[in-house]
């Protein structure tokens, strides 16, 4: 048997069939038997037990589990049980059990008991991994309950398997093209204002040069008939307007 001495979020993961899997022991430590004593202080300080704290040796697998309450404590509330940016503060909280846990109704009472007993300063009194998973699994089968006699949960499909359907990658592509089309269309629009305001701008600045009496340029009708340009166009209204 061994304990980790390193538990924490990163070193917890599990696959798509959801299999627990604990990672990253380099600092674990291979036991004889249960009651076998550790003198090494050893871990993350934010996870630390207050038994490494004590100076005196300690069992490891009670102090793996304050570990776990640690880990499901920060999973479940996005923020450490103990926390201070001074250290001695910080191992002066664990030391004391010294915590709260936010009364918010997301976490129901029996998750809140799991973690209380996991956060207990004496490790004969902490749970034991066999008895978090029988607690884990009381509190599975009531939530589940409780889920089937709300209706059907929301199935979130896995974003691999999504991508791999054609009619998905159909809608992707349909939407990659409905937003490339409404973006050109906005730059084209962009570029015919700032076109236009580039016009207006030249004509203001070419009539302040030119006398009012002075007649536009003349084209051959036959030859090389044109339209008439927007500067022309306000020339020409400059001109009658002005008569």
């Amino acid at each position: 048997m061994s304990v980790q001495r390193f538990t924490f979020q990163s070193s917890i993961g599990h696959d798509e069939t959801h299999r627990i899997t604990i990672t990253n022991f380099c600092l674990g430590k291979h036991l004889v038997s249960e009651d076998d004593l550790l003198k090494d202080q050893r871990g993350s300080p934010a996870y630390i037990s207050p038994d490494v704290l004590s100076g005196r040796p300690y069992r490891g697998k009670p102090s793996d589990m304050w570990a776990l309450g640690v880990v499901l404590f920060t999973m479940l509330y996005g923020q450490f049980p103990f926390y201070d940016s001074i250290p001695q503060e910080l191992f002066r909280k664990i030391k004391a059990a010294e915590y709260s846990i936010p009364e918010d109704g997301r976490v129901s009472e029996n998750t809140v008991c799991l973690i209380r007993k996991l956060l207990v300063l004496d490790p004969q009194q902490r749970l034991t991994a066999g008895e978090v998973l029988e607690s884990l699994s009381g509190i599975i089968a009531s939530w589940q309950s409780v889920s089937s006699m709300s209706g059907p949960l929301q199935v979130v499909p896995d974003i691999d398997d999504q991508g791999n359907h054609p009619e998905h990658l159909q809608e992707a592509k349909a939407i990659e093209e409905s937003s490339q089309y409404e973006f050109e269309n906005y730059m084209r629009q962009q570029l015919l204002l700032a076109e236009e305001k580039n016009t207006i701008h030249e004509a203001k600045s070419i009539l302040t040069k030119r006398q009012f009496g002075s007649i536009p340029p003349v084209r051959r009708l036959g030859h090389d008939a044109q339209p008439v340009s927007p500067l022309d166009a306000a020339i020409l209204a400059q001109r009658f307007l002005r008569k």
